[in-house]
Order: structure tokens, then sequence, then C-alpha cells
């Protein structure tokens, strides 16, 4: 016991003394400008391990200690965000508010940010909502891999809890509406929340999502919303709805038969008439959700007991939202695959035109077409044989519509919208494919250009009256705004504010040209730098950042009634919805933040009234970040290390699939989720914190003043110094300095690591082939000349500082110091290697060239593959003859398995486990 206890206190002393270390170097570096307390640290740990002062057992312990503290941490602000901390203050009134109407639906994604295992996820959750601390011993390490399968079951487990909460919210709603409106309430049906999903059906950027997978995926939802009608059902004793349950449970009978074969159909191609004819079949079906919920209101509008009314009301809301699917589902394209989809129209390449003239030409003609050509007739051979994706999508989209449920509207989201004729391909190809009347076509604003120019791509559309006919039938405009891409692009503070902007012209746009004769739906999907999504803070913060009260206030002013959906983004935002007591908590907050926000602007706000200062705000942040991303500096930080600080977080690409011809340069090569996850890891994210330095400074008197009257730019200006407050550059320069010959040299020179030297010597040598160091330096200089700027606004506004001082950032910058010595002694671990020979693949610089992109799975295949053992007998250790060859011979297997592989294998292990936990910091995993 006394051995353990004195191994503890070691432990515990040997955290607080590289602590201790690193606020001495951070005084010192103030001073002598050359010194760089991340790298100063990382290089004392790098020497204690090579001087076995430290083990890698002693190092694994420290990391299991922080990441306690960062589990409860993460646990308490799950509490926080689902707002499980004030579960008595959210309750909702309903006064005033159209319970007919969609106010709010919740979207599960599935971006990459499947990072933690499932069970950790649950365990999270688990605590969040019991306040134990039940950390797993392997809480942050990741997954090896996920599949699309795994991935839309998680999304599956997330939507029962969020229809459950539905439910229970709307249970809420029809007992205070038997209240207020005791005559009719029976009238009306609750409709303002829901749930949604895109995961399993999202083809942007990836071709590895068949029609078959996703039918698939829609069929199973069907199986699984049946089986929950059934269960309503089963607490009803009512005799109608007692018959209303046989056809659903026969219904469910015949699905389940469809679906055991049809999963199975990539596989069985010989099936595919026999699985077809099956779900095409003219027998008695339940296709129509509507037909069904409107026989279950009949029903409750009978002299049955106030108890069962009610639960049946809550029946037949589910049923009018949900329909025969776990959720409403969202098709998603990208905008060069409808422009693919529409090349073979008329023989010509209807989707290119030469300038404005030419695309508005080519938009009426395309309009004309769809009033006068007549829909084709498709069936499952069709869909199976068709290659153009957007095609496919508007063909599984039929496919659904006329075989699951006749009912429930599909929404296509079209990425990277930047023309007007995009949208009017849309219309023509769901007109030719018959589906126009259930088909919610959604561009999305992202880029730059789409977000200046949204608004008039829009107007130029409502001026058709193909499309002004199509809205009215739908009585619906929908639009998607992103600010993950929008983020990479111009910025994150700058895209909040041009989405804003975009939102609001958009509003004016429908009024001036519709009037109130349609809705405004906007589907947000808010991938920042913080997590996944707004901005880990609770959910009226959330809310209103995503869309602010002035969008909604102006919306409500000019009588546009506003729908919003917005996205909770894999694992990280599944969690939000990991059990039934989150998923209530979590929509009950977004609900009333939903029905309140309107009410919250400030209408004498100085950042609305002051335009002329918010748009050159805007513009310089929006300059800044421009010339950022087309700097080649910046995507050689960016490619710094590829994309091997990640672990695997989804099943789809962390760069984007895109056609011969069509290849994208620098940062915007990658997705925007990766282009943030590498920043957290590199510790700055230059996407939040800069540029606003400068663009203040551009009058920082007026900022002054007006931050003093302004909620809005108090609300932009603290989500940079949040970013501020985690971010460190002298990190991004610690992880450049492994790049830097000169930073190996002169450990050689100075005699540090006397058995390293030949090591040391050879990766100086490798580098000054061909490094980046100098360009990654030039961006650091740039991003660090920036916050200069920042630092000054701060002082200025008499705000704390947001240089870190005391325990500020302890913990982050340890884990970083600590990523970087094991990173340092595994390449030491590779130049140890003997030389390979001249038959070898690859040679000791290619093994090395990949330690350097810190590429360690390659590393030890290559190993493995070059030293590999011939002998197949096991178990050589059992021989009573002893030998000494193979642990002093360096060219053995045996001597690079344990004095290489080995050690290389636990350094990598933890590696990927610091990613982990600076994910945890950050509120993100993806």
């Amino acid at each position: 016991m006394k051995t353990e206890s004195k191994s503890a206190d070691k432990l515990m002393n040997l955290r607080k003394q590289w602590e201790d270390k690193l606020k001495t170097l951070r005084e010192q570096g103030m001073s002598i400008t050359d010194i760089n307390p991340v790298s100063a640290l990382a290089e004392m740990i790098d020497d204690d391990i090579y001087e076995e002062r430290v083990s890698r057992k002693d190092i694994e312990i420290v990391l299991n200690d922080i990441s306690e503290e960062l589990w409860r941490n993460k646990a308490f602000s799950l509490r926080y965000q689902a707002g499980l901390e004030s579960v008595k203050d959210n309750q909702f009134s309903i006064a005033g508010l159209d319970i007919t109407q969609p106010l709010y639906r919740a979207v599960f994604t599935a971006h990459p940010t499947f990072a933690l295992k499932k069970d950790v996820s649950q365990a999270v959750v688990y605590d969040a909502v019991t306040e134990e601390i039940s950390k797993p011993l392997d809480a942050f390490s990741s997954r090896e891999s996920i599949s699309l399968q795994e991935e839309h079951l998680e999304a599956m487990a997330a939507l029962r809890n969020g229809r459950t909460a539905v439910n229970l919210i709307n249970e809420s709603i029809i007992n205070q509406n038997t209240k207020s409106n005791p005559e009719s309430w029976q009238d009306e049906i609750p409709n303002v929340i829901g749930v949604a999903t895109w995961v399993g059906y999202d083809l942007d950027g990836r071709t590895d999502i068949s029609w078959i997978d996703s039918f698939s995926f829609r069929l199973y939802e069907k199986i699984e919303s049946l089986k929950n009608y059934k269960d309503a059902m089963e607490k009803i004793s009512h005799p109608e709805v007692s018959k209303i349950k046989l056809k659903i449970e026969k219904e469910l009978i015949r699905n389940e038969k469809i679906f055991s074969k049809f999963k199975d159909l990539k596989k069985k191609k010989n099936d595919f008439n026999e699985v077809m004819n099956l779900i095409t079949d003219g027998g008695e079906r339940l296709l129509s959700s509507k037909k069904l919920a409107d026989q279950l209101h009949y029903i409750a509008k009978q002299n049955v007991s106030l108890k069962e009314k009610i639960e049946i009301m809550v029946l037949v809301a589910d049923l009018y939202t949900h329909g025969f699917g776990m959720g409403e589902i969202h098709l998603r394209i990208n905008a060069a695959q409808i422009r693919n989809a529409m090349r073979p129209v008329d023989g010509r390449t209807l989707s290119i035109s030469d300038g404005e003239n030419s695309a508005r030409l080519l938009v009426e003609r395309l309009a004309l077409r769809i009033k006068n050509e007549s829909s084709w007739s498709t069936n499952f051979k069709n869909l199976d044989q068709e290659t153009a994706l957007a095609r496919r999508q508007m063909m599984l989209a039929r496919q659904i519509i006329k075989h699951i449920d006749s009912d429930q509207k599909v929404k296509l989201l079209i990425a990277e919208c930047e023309r007007p004729l995009t949208i009017m391909s849309a219309l023509y190809l769901a007109h030719k494919f018959g589906i126009a009347d259930s088909l919610d076509i959604s561009p999305l604003f992202e880029t730059s250009y789409g977000l200046e120019h949204g608004e008039k791509l829009i107007d130029q559309l409502l001026q058709q009256e193909v499309f002004v006919n199509y809205l009215r039938k739908r009585k619906i405009l929908t639009i998607q705004t992103g600010f993950s891409d929008a983020g990479r692009f111009i910025g994150q503070i700058a895209a909040n504010m041009a989405i804003e902007r975009l939102q609001t012209k958009i509003i004016n746009c429908l009024k001036n040209r519709m009037g109130k004769a349609v809705d405004l739906l906007v589907f947000n999907t808010h991938g920042e730098s913080f997590g996944r999504g707004g901005i880990q803070s609770n959910m009226n913060d959330r809310q209103s950042y995503i869309m602010t009260p002035f969008v909604r206030n102006h919306a409500k002013e000019n009588g546009i009634r506003l729908y919003h959906q917005s996205s909770f983004q894999g694992g990280d935002g599944y969690r939000l919805f990991g059990s039934f007591e989150v998923a209530v908590s979590t929509l009950k907050n977004i609900f009333i933040a939903e029905i309140n926000l309107a009410s919250q602007v400030d209408k004498t706000d100085a950042f609305y009234q002051q335009t002329d200062f918010s748009l050159d705000l805007f513009s310089g942040l929006k300059d800044w970040h421009e010339k950022l991303l087309n700097d080649p500096s910046y995507s050689d930080l960016v490619d710094i290390f590829d994309n091997n600080l990640l672990p695997v977080t989804g099943s789809r690409p962390t760069r984007r699939v895109v056609g011969a011809g069509n290849e994208r340069r620098g940062p915007s090569k990658i997705r925007a989720i990766t282009h943030n996850a590498i920043l957290q890891q590199l510790g700055y994210l230059a996407n939040v914190v800069s540029g606003m330095g400068c663009a203040a400074t551009l009058d920082i008197d007026e900022f002054v003043d007006i931050f003093s009257k302004s909620s809005r730019l108090r609300q932009c200006l603290n989500y940079v110094l949040r970013a501020k407050e985690m971010g460190s550059l002298n990190t991004v320069l610690a992880y450049s300095r492994l790049l830097d010959p000169g930073f190996w040299v002169n450990k050689a020179y100075h005699g540090k690591q006397e058995k390293n030297q030949r090591g040391l010597r050879s990766i100086s040598q490798l580098l000054r082939k061909g490094s980046n160091y100098q360009s990654i330096q030039k961006t650091v200089w740039n991003l660090r000349d920036d916050l200069v700027d920042l630092y000054r606004l701060v002082e200025k506004l008499g705000l704390k500082s947001v240089r870190p001082k005391g325990d500020d950032r302890l913990q982050l910058d340890l884990l970083h110091s600590i990523r970087i010595a094991l990173v340092s002694n595994s390449l030491m671990l590779v130049c140890s290697l003997p030389r390979l020979g001249e038959t070898n693949r690859h040679s000791n610089d290619d093994i090395l060239n990949y330690a350097l992109k810190l590429d360690f799975d390659s590393v030890s295949d290559i190993i493995r593959t070059a030293f590999r053992l011939e002998s197949p007998v096991s178990d050589t250790e059992l021989l009573s003859e002893k030998e000494s060859y193979s642990t002093e011979n360096i060219g053995s297997f045996i001597f690079v398995d344990k004095q290489v592989l080995a050690p290389l294998e636990q350094n990598k292990i933890m590696i990927k486990q610091i990613t982990q936990m600076i994910s945890a910091v950050y509120g993100a995993h993806g």
C-alpha cells in the first residue's frame, strides 16, 4: 500500500512539476521573446523520456488524471447545455401560439463527428443525468472505424428519444389547450415541433451511399415508426382504435418481410424483381399517414373519456408530424450534381451559361418546359440503372412517397447553391419525376458568393410564375444557411453576420414579391469551431446565435411566419438527445427559446442602427479571412500533418469527392468540419479569433462606443474572446517546429540525447530537402500581428485580458506539450531503425517522411513488412537453449518489434488519446 501511495504521489508531483514549469516558462516568455513555453516544456518531457526519468506508464497515468477532470467537465457541460440544471424553469405557455403550424424541427445529421465510442457517449449522458462520475477506462480512446449503418442506428436512437420528447411536449400543449380553448380544442392538432434526419440520404461530396441503402433505411424507419404507433395504441382501449391497430400490425408484418429481403439486395441482385414486386404489390397497404391520422382524429372527437381523447390526440399529432417514418427526411446533393443531371435534357448543356443574361434566358426556357411538358413514369429498374446522382435522388424520393408514405413531404437540400438556374433545374426534375407537390427544394447558401447573392437568386426565381405557383402549392419557401463552410471561407463571425443579413434580405424579398402568401423555412446547419455548433451554450443562447432575435422580429413585423430547423450533428449533437430525460429538457428549452426570442430583440441596438459601422466591420472581417484562405502559407499550415492528428469520425470521407476537372485547392479541398478540427488540434481557432482585431481598429473609438450599446456586437466579440482564451499561437509554432531543420540540428549541436545524434541529424538533413516550416511561420506571424490589435481592443474596452495567467489554459497547454514530446520520441524511434536494403519497396527516408506527417499507422505497417518474421514457429522463448542474438542484433525482427514497434505503438495510443482529450476541451469530437 505504501509503494502505491508513493507512486501516486510521484505522479501527482510529476504533473504539478510540469505545470509549474509551464508557468515559469510563460513568465520568461513575456521577457525573452524567443522562449516558446509549449515547445520548451515538450523538449524537457522528451529529454525526461530519453533519460528514463519518466516512463510511458508515468505519462499514461498523468493523462488519465487529466481525463478525469475533462470527463467531469464534459458531463457538466451536457447538463448545462440541455438545461438539466434548471428543469423547473423550462415550463412553457402556448398563449398566442398557433399550435397547428410548424415552429421548429431538430435535424439529425451525420457529418464526421462520431469519434467517441457509442457506449462512452452513453456514459457521458448517464453521468449528466445522474450527476455521478462513471468514467470508462477507455473514455478518450477513439473508434477504429464506423460504418454508415452504425451512424444510422445512432441517429435512430436520437430520433426515438426526440420523438418521445415531442409527444410529451404535445401532451402538455393539448392539456393547456383543453383549458384555454374548451369548446374547440379537439380541432387543433399540434404540429409545432418535431424531428428530422438526413443520415443515409446525404450524397453531397460522396458516392458510397447507394439508393438501396437509402430506401432500406426508410423501410427500417417505417417499421420502427409503426411499432411506436402500435405500442401507443396498446394503451387505448377504444374498439375503433383496436381495429386500426390491427391494420398497423398487418402493415408491420408486410414491411418486415420486405425489409428482410431488401437489406441484402446488393449481395443478391437475382432477387431484384421478386423484392420490387413485393414492395409494389397492389394488395392492401398503409401508405397514407394522413388518412390514418384523420381516422384517429375522428375517434378522438367521439364520446370517449378525456384521458383517452388526449392520448389519441397525441398519437394523431405524431402521425401528422412524422408519418410513417422516424422523422422528416432530407435528401442532400450539391449544385454540381444538379448540373450533371441536366446535361442530357435537350442535347446541350442547359446548366452552363456565359453571363447573367444568358442565365436568365435559360431559367425562363426551363420554366416554359415545366409548364408544357408532362411527367415521366418510372419504376425501380430505372432507379437502379440511373447513374446521375441528382436524378437518382429524385427517383428515390418518388419511390419513397409512392411506396412508403404518400403524405410525408421530402426535403431536397442543394449544397453550394449560387445560381437560380440550379433551383429551377431541380424544380424541372421534380416536375418530370412527378414529385414537385411533395418536394421542398432548399438551396444551401454557404459560400461567400452564395451568402452575398442569395437574396438576388431568390428574387429572380420569385419573378417566375412557375416557381411562384410551386411555392403557393407547397405554402412555404425553404432555404438552408450553412455556418460550417461559410465560417471557413470568410471566418466564423463574418459568416454569422452574413447569414443574419441574408435571412433578413430574403424576408424582405418574400414580403415584397408574395406578401404573406407563403411561410419561410430556414434550416441552419451550424457546425462552428466550438464543438458541433451552438457555441457550447444553453439552448436560448444557441438558438439566438444561429437565428438572431433581430431576424425573428423582422419576420414577425413583416407578417412572415418563420419556421426554423437546426442541426444536431453526429455523436456530439446526439448526446443532447442521448436519453429521454436529456431529450425532453433539450427540446423544451429550444421550444421556449423559439417562442420567445422574437420578443427579445433590442430595437435600439446600435449595431443595427449604425449600419455603416456594421457593414465596415463585416467587410473588414470578410476581406481578412478571404486573404487568409487564399494564402498558400495558410494551406501549408492546415496540411501540416494531413489529417493524421484526427481520429476516425465518420463514414463520410474527410476530403470531398469531386469529378475530374473540379478539384479544389487549399483548405477548401477538405471538409469544413475537418478544417475546424485541425485548427483545434493545432491549438488556435484562426477562423474564429482572427480578423476581429484588424477590423475593429479601423475605427476603434466607434467600436468602443457601439460595443457599450449593442448586445449583438457583444455576442460576436464574446465568441472571439472565448476562442482566444483556449487559443495559443505558441502551440501552433511548437507543432511547426517539428518541421524546422534547424531545431533538430541544434539539438544535435548542443549534445542533446547523445544516442540519438544520428537520428537528429537525419531529420534535419531530410527537412532541408524540402520543408514548409518557413511558410507556416509566415502564417503564424500574420495571425500574431492581428492578435496585437485584438489585445489592444480588449484593453481599450476595459475587459479582462485574454492573455493566459496562472492556471489559465494550463491543462490544454500541458496536453499539447506531452503530445509534441511523444511525437519527437516517436521520430527518434523511427530513426533508430537499421538501414533498409535496396530490395525493399520503401527507404528509411520514406518511413521518416510518413512519421513527419504523423502517419504512424503506415510507419508501423512498413516496418513490419520490411522486418517480417519469416519463421512460422511461435513461442520460441520457451526453448531451453538460450540466446542473445535477437535482443542484441538490431537487424532482427524481435529487436525491432521490442525496441521500435512496441514503444511506437504505446506512443501512438497516447497521441490519439490526447487528440480526443483536446477535442473534449472544445466540446467537440469532429
